[in-house]
């Protein structure tokens, strides 16, 4: 909790209570909010079913590490930037409310809120934005993990084929032999049979 009241308090200056969010975001921006809407799904369905109260918490640390990390690698703000972090930095005090309740509050009103975080509308998550953008693909020469490269979650299978295929490490072990077939399970791995 200190973690948070600490992001808060150093960095109020960076928050704008009304932010806006203009589509498409620089990379880490967009890599930002997607963690943010992943937590609100997470979050409200582990409050909504039997209120795990251990994964909840889990939860509120991840967001936060997320917070922090990203502030972390900035010297400046731009604007979106500063738009961006009050999405996450407002979102988790949100996300908070029920759990910290009188933490969420001070916080709510240090930002200069005049109503009760309480009464405040519950974070709404875009089911587009509630999944990573990237994915590791594992890349496989007769059936041993060979290579692994970061994709785009949209990749599709003929592209995915050419990435693994166009790997350095691929090319190298390939080199001189027949490739016999190539099995792609989408959005996971890439296995290249070879013989020779």
């Amino acid at each position: 909790m200190n973690r948070v009241w600490r992001l808060f308090s150093e960095n109020q200056t960076l928050i704008n209570k009304d932010y806006k969010l203009e589509f498409p975001l620089s990379r880490e921006n967009d890599d930002l909010v997607r963690v943010v809407n992943i937590a609100m799904k997470g979050i409200t369905n582990d409050i909504s079913n039997d209120f795990q109260f251990n994964t909840v918490i889990s939860k509120y640390r991840e967001l936060t590490n997320a917070i922090y990390e990203y502030i972390g690698k900035k010297t400046e703000f731009s604007e979106e930037d500063k738009n961006v972090f009050s999405f996450a930095a407002i979102s988790l005090i949100k996300l908070m409310a029920p759990v910290t309740v009188h933490l969420a509050e001070e916080i709510w009103h240090e930002l200069g809120y005049t109503t009760s975080i309480h009464d405040e509308e519950w974070c709404k998550w875009d089911e587009n934005l509630a999944k990573a953008s990237k994915i590791t693909l594992v890349v496989q020469i007769n059936g041993k993990v060979k290579d692994k490269i970061e994709v785009d979650e949209g990749t599709n299978d003929e592209e995915l084929k050419a990435l693994a295929l166009n790997s350095p490490k691929v090319k190298e072990l390939t080199a001189g032999k027949e490739i016999v077939k190539t099995i792609v399970v989408p959005k996971k791995l890439v296995n290249i049979v070879i013989k020779g």
